[in-house]
């Protein structure tokens, strides 16, 4: 199985196929979209499902960490 690093290595050195594509979709298949920042991570957080660094800015800017 190749990592998101073999990959990356093969799109910029211009050697990218339809394996490689397989690759990626495998490997980013089970991530989401954050709504607010596009970001893909493994799960979405709170009332507005976002991604967790999104969710971490709201709860700070609502005062609940500082």
């Amino acid at each position: 199985m190749k990592t998101i690093d073999d990959i990356l290595h093969d799109i910029e050195r211009g050697l990218g196929d339809v394996k490689t594509a397989e690759a990626l979709r495998d490997l980013t298949d089970d991530l989401f979209e954050c709504p607010r920042c596009h970001r893909l991570c493994e799960t979405l957080h709170g009332r507005e499902q976002v991604c967790s660094i999104c969710y971490i800015k709201d709860l700070a800017r609502k005062g609940r960490i500082s």
